[in-house]
């Protein structure tokens, strides 16, 4: 509680990078602030799990840092803007390349409106990939 209560700056420091923080902690009742911060919070810490339990990161890795790319139909404050195809396009490059490829052919499929049975979702995370996929199938231009 000590540490939420002065907000100090956050440095991390790993084999795979260093990283600084200096956005301060919000508070209760307060939203993190927009940009890098840091979820290093003692109810987070209490659990010991290195990611998210909802992550599909395989057992056997443990996640080394993470992005959120601008959103599509968001501007960096998170107000309503006109989709960005370039901004897309950039994320749906990103995912190919670093992406799960399971993940990635079965949201491609759904996107297509591919139904193939190869490509049906078993899991939680590709129902979730599939879902994406038929949500992006009605965007004006993939």
């Amino acid at each position: 509680m000590a540490v939420l209560q002065v907000s100090p700056h956050r440095v991390f420091v790993t084999r795979f990078g260093r990283v600084e923080v200096f956005q301060p902690i919000p508070v209760d009742g307060t939203t993190s602030p927009h940009g890098p911060h840091t979820h290093v919070l003692p109810k987070l810490m209490k659990t010991g799990r290195t990611h998210a339990a909802n992550a599909p990161i395989p057992g056997r890795l443990v996640p080394c840092g993470g992005f959120a790319p601008g959103h599509p139909l968001r501007d960096g404050q998170g107000r309503p803007a006109a989709f960005d195809v370039v901004r897309h396009a950039a994320f749906q490059a990103m995912l190919d390349r670093f992406g799960d490829p399971r993940l990635v052919a079965v949201k491609r499929a759904a996107a297509d409106g591919d139904d193939a049975l190869e490509l049906a979702p078993t899991s939680r995370h590709e129902r979730s990939a599939a879902r994406v996929g038929g949500l992006q199938r009605e965007l004006p231009a993939r």
